[in-house]
């Protein structure tokens, strides 16, 4: 995206300019979902400007419900970036309150839920996340791990295990697990952090991780790294 890059950049004549080519590519596309799509995008950018009113009001014009949703939660992820919490609750509430005249009963909009889900466990309420994850059909498990990891970046060790016991599938799990055991790892522990790095061999060679296998790995090397370990993660990498 050429605004977003002129803006991480520095650039903001230029980001400008390319914002408001995209914002009149969007008035012009053909067809409600491309256009809906398109706005999402200038959206996105006018919040990461700081103009947050004229990001709501251009989310607000997407006619796609779901779309619409997305949106205002891009412009909390920009909200929860810059530290202004109560806004992004704010923003929460309205992606919630646009995507209620949608939901339906056979699980068909469960994604949407599920980023509302995880959006309430990064502002800290993690019982509403946790109701709110508990409401979806079938990829609650996804919701409840993703939940879970951010109980543990938080270093919250008693509640990510809470919520790992909510999840069923033993894969999705035991990849939240992984999560747990890395947010432990500490640099001047280094004794405690390699009894905690045999566990997370353990789970990553269990072979309930097959599609998290990548990463499961990734986390170990980083756990290596962490506690200074560079030889062992080189070892580690090689297997």
């Amino acid at each position: 995206m050429t605004a977003r890059l002129h803006l991480i950049d520095g650039k903001l004549e230029e980001a400008q300019v390319a914002l408001g080519a995209i914002t009149n590519i969007g008035e012009q596309v053909q067809g409600d979902r491309a256009r809906d799509e398109v706005m999402r995008i200038v959206a996105h950018l006018q919040a990461l400007f700081g103009d947050v009113q004229a990001a709501t009001v251009t989310a607000e014009s997407v006619t796609d419900p779901v779309i619409m949703t997305y949106a205002m939660l891009d412009i909390g992820d920009v909200l929860l970036a810059s530290g202004d919490d109560a806004a992004y609750r704010d923003t929460i509430a309205k992606a919630e309150a646009i995507f209620a005249s949608v939901d339906g009963e056979d699980g068909g909009n469960d994604w949407p839920m599920l980023s509302i889900a995880v959006a309430h466990a990064r502002a800290g309420s993690i019982d509403t996340a946790i109701r709110r994850a508990r409401s979806l059909h079938r990829i609650k498990d996804w919701a409840f791990r993703d939940i879970a990891k951010i109980q543990a970046e938080s270093e919250d060790v008693d509640g990510t295990r809470v919520t790992c016991a909510l999840i069923e599938r033993s894969e999705v799990r035991d990849f939240a697990l992984m999560k747990i055991l890395i947010a432990r790892i500490q640099p001047d522990d280094i004794r405690s952090s390699r009894q905690i790095i045999v566990e997370m061999r353990k789970l990553a060679e269990s072979g309930t991780l097959v599609s998290e296998r990548t990463g499961a790995f990734s986390d170990i090397a980083r756990a290596y790294i962490t506690i200074g370990d560079i030889a062992e993660c080189d070892e580690w990498m090689q297997t």
